[in-house]
């Protein structure tokens, strides 16, 4: 056999490096300025000072790695890494070198502890995403301790309070944690003063103190639903609030200071508690949107319907007298109320699902009837009867 020249030694070096790298780094698909690779090793192992947007994991795998120090030292312009199933540590100065990364996200980790100042090396960083981890605690001076981050969400982990300072780093503009475990927000100061959105979804919180939310004077948004309350009594006194939600818990009672301090809100949600009735405040708010159903109101003169403006409303699956439902429904048309897809079924064609029959008398958006022990053993018969009788809108 003729032996190899060196030009050909040289080719079939340069062809078996290229089969290595390619074997090395076939796990990551690039696009654009966009790379997407399945394992820690693979970026490590890659380099691209002009990638934007990297995307690293597999999820049909458990995260075992951690993420070191180092990784991203060769991906100096990225804005955005997003990080799935592949983490079960961060070390301190992992994302050192990124000082251009504006949005991150590490979904279906399983990350149990944040370490402090983990963050403080992203000084651009605005957007901060640790949803589906095991996170428990979170220390009082970590992790976002400056004012770069407007959001923060952290659903679906395992939190118990919100009782840490990090949470009220200034800039912080909305903060999620649904789907966690918390039972109580701390005293005041524990939320930004910038804060617009509170979203607390799916938690186990039963009551709020007074001045809880009381450096928050810019929200806009509370979303407190699928909770454990089952009196409102917290004076929120929170001048710039419009949108409120306690869905889907078990409210009985509303005290009448609660909506005293509300004087923007439009859009209040109490669907599928336990409400037999509102308060007298409630019929003083300039409200947008109110949603009722799945309660136990028998009328709904307690609502100021405000003709200025489109007014949404709901109340399917209340004990109301029939008559009083059938004008209520024609009141709404002539006051041009609307209310969902899902409820407008149960109005329509004179089938009112939702009504009970007794006496009752309608006068100009109020009906009242007589109170007896029979009836009321009648509406709780048909609240038994009629406990699925509409679908969640």
């Amino acid at each position: 056999m003729k032996p190899l020249s060196e030009y050909s030694k040289m080719k079939l070096i340069s062809f078996t490096f290229c089969l290595i790298i390619t074997k090395i780094q076939s796990a990551c698909v690039p696009a654009f300025h966009d790379l997407v690779c399945e394992n820690l090793s693979d970026v490590r192992n890659g380099k691209s000072e002009s990638l934007v947007t990297l995307t690293i994991g597999n999820t049909k795998k458990s995260p075992i790695e951690t993420l070191s120090a180092g990784t991203f030292k060769k991906y100096t312009n990225l804005e955005e890494l997003t990080i799935i199933s592949s983490v079960n540590k961060l070390e301190v100065d992992a994302f050192r070198n990124l000082s251009k990364l504006l949005v991150l996200k590490l979904y279906k980790n399983s990350i149990a502890v944040l370490p402090d100042f983990a963050f403080i090396v992203l000084p651009q960083l605005t957007k901060l995403d640790l949803q589906d981890n095991n996170i428990q605690q979170i220390s009082t001076y970590g992790p976002f301790i400056y004012n770069t981050i407007k959001t923060v969400n952290l659903s679906f982990n395992k939190l118990r309070d919100l009782n840490w300072q990090c949470f009220a780093s200034p800039g912080l503009e909305r903060l999620i944690i649904t789907n966690n475990k918390i039972q109580e927000i701390g005293i005041e100061g524990v939320l930004s003063k910038d804060l617009i959105t509170l979203n607390l979804d799916s938690n186990e919180i039963n009551h709020l103190e007074d001045d809880v939310f009381q450096d928050s004077q810019k929200l806009e948004e509370l979303i407190l639903s699928r909770n454990r309350f089952s009196t409102l009594w917290t004076k929120f006194k929170l001048k710039s609030l419009k949108k409120l939600d306690f869905s889907h818990n078990k409210i009985t009672t509303i005290h009448e200071s609660v909506f005293d301090g509300l004087p923007q809100v439009e859009q209040i949600y109490l669907n599928d508690n336990l409400l037999k009735k509102l308060p007298p405040q409630f019929a003083k708010i300039h409200l947008h949107t109110v949603h009722l159903h799945n309660n136990r109101l028998e009328n709904l003169e307690m609502i100021y319907l405000n003709p200025s403006f489109e007014y949404e409303l709901t109340f399917s699956r209340n004990p109301l007298p029939c008559s009083c439902l059938d004008n209520w429904i024609v009141f709404m048309e002539l006051r041009r109320i609307t209310t969902t897809d899902c409820h407008r079924e149960f109005y329509g064609n004179g089938n009112n699902p939702t009504c009970i029959v007794i006496d009752a008398e309608w006068d100009s958006g109020k009906c009242s009837h007589s109170r007896t022990e029979d009836v009321d053993e009648y509406v709780y018969k048909f609240l038994d009867m009629n406990n699925n009788t509409d679908a969640d809108c």
